[in-house]
């Protein structure tokens, strides 16, 4: 008969859940991961301060789960990041997932996103009213262990009144395929509080984003968009195709961004930055991070005049 044996030093997890570092000391449940944080359960105090300690400033940097370890636990997680974009469009179906992915591996890539703690969802959408329901249904999911919400991107096409989707608006409906300000500001989009971004990448979608950053469910929030129409380039800085995006094929393409850029814009060979908007008021431009095209210096045109 098989006999199973296992002893303490087997059983890795102690405290809340977490996992016990016994090769730290190599002793059994001296010190334990709660991910940001290690616990010396000798010392009975952390070896770090709370890395979101700022945010409650009521509350000693050393505590954990606002000194409520029974009724809470600490989450590994801290922040949650949104891409949302359309599909069922007539054209730009490709292009617009092509420019989410682009931004989501972004993300991944930079040096404020841990894969043990953070997490990107891609969520796409027909009737943009389904916003509110897809987004609050995956909050609901993922906050318990990932935190609230960092950033949301939407890629869609777009007007001064905001995204548009590809069907009828079922809810709040504006202009057949968009939504009125009401239903988006009805989003609970669980932000965290702090250095909060959504951006709104289709065309003249600006307009909206001041408006939008009015609303209470934005306060605090900087609300980003295009100042004119929207194209797609393998760079920020200049509006550059491939024979492949010319050919709306994306599938070879590294990464596509959608950029705006004015007629005299064009004429300089470069984009517009997209305008940030904070409690409706504008706060700065600037254009989106991504791969940027080295540009030559111009020469001066003869009879120019210098200051």
């Amino acid at each position: 008969m098989l006999q199973l044996i296992y002893t303490i030093e087997d059983y890795r997890f102690g405290f809340n859940g977490k996992e016990n570092l016994n090769e730290l000391t190599g002793s059994t449940g001296t010190h334990l991961d709660f991910g940001v944080r290690v616990y010396d359960s000798r010392l009975g105090r952390w070896l770090v301060v709370d890395p979101l300690a700022a945010k409650y400033p009521e509350l000693s940097p050393y505590t954990y789960v606002g000194n409520m370890p029974i009724e809470a636990i600490d989450v590994n997680g801290e922040d949650i990041y949104i891409i949302i974009y359309t599909t069922g469009n007539h054209r730009g179906d490709d292009m617009l997932k092509a420019a989410a992915d682009t931004r989501e591996k972004a993300i991944k890539n930079s040096q404020d996103f841990n894969p043990k703690e953070d997490i990107v969802v891609m969520i796409s959408v027909a009737d943009i009213s389904d916003i509110e329901m897809k987004v609050e249904k995956n909050i609901e999911l993922l906050s318990p262990v990932w935190g609230s919400t960092k950033e949301v991107g939407i890629f869609s096409h777009s007007g001064k009144d905001g995204p548009t989707g590809t069907i009828g608006t079922r809810t709040n409906q504006l202009d057949e395929k968009q939504m009125k300000m009401e239903g988006w500001g009805g989003i609970d989009w669980n932000w965290s509080g702090e250095d909060n971004l959504l951006g709104v990448y289709g065309c003249q979608s600006a307009s909206f984003a001041e408006k939008y950053s009015q609303q209470d469910n934005m306060k605090g929030v900087f609300v980003a968009g295009q100042n004119g129409d929207a194209f797609p380039s393998i760079y920020t800085n200049v509006v550059e195709n491939t024979e492949e995006i010319v050919n709306d094929d994306y599938s070879k393409v590294e990464n596509v961004y959608l950029v705006s850029s004015s007629i005299v814009a064009k004429q300089l060979g470069i984009t517009n930055g997209m305008s940030f908007y904070l409690n409706g008021k504008k706060d700065y431009s600037k254009r989106q991070e991504g791969d940027i095209k080295e540009m030559k210096a111009r020469p001066v045109p003869k009879g120019a005049i210098h200051k």
